[in-house]
């Protein structure tokens, strides 16, 4: 899956999460926060293969 439509499905789920009842909001959010936490590190892996002059193709 391509960052794009990781940034597209975490923003969903957020949106799922807000929605939810009051009592699975917490763990929702948990498990959010490890995702996006989790798409920052590879995101930023990437951004760093890029500028160490890594391949230039479509970032998955």
């Amino acid at each position: 899956m391509n960052f794009k439509d990781r940034a597209k499905m975490l923003r969903a789920r957020a949106a799922d999460a807000k929605a939810a009842p009051l009592f699975e909001r917490a763990k929702m959010a948990g498990d959010l926060v490890d995702d996006v936490t989790g798409f920052l590190v590879d995101l930023s892996a990437r951004v760093d293969e890029l500028a160490k002059g890594g391949d230039h193709g479509n970032a998955s």
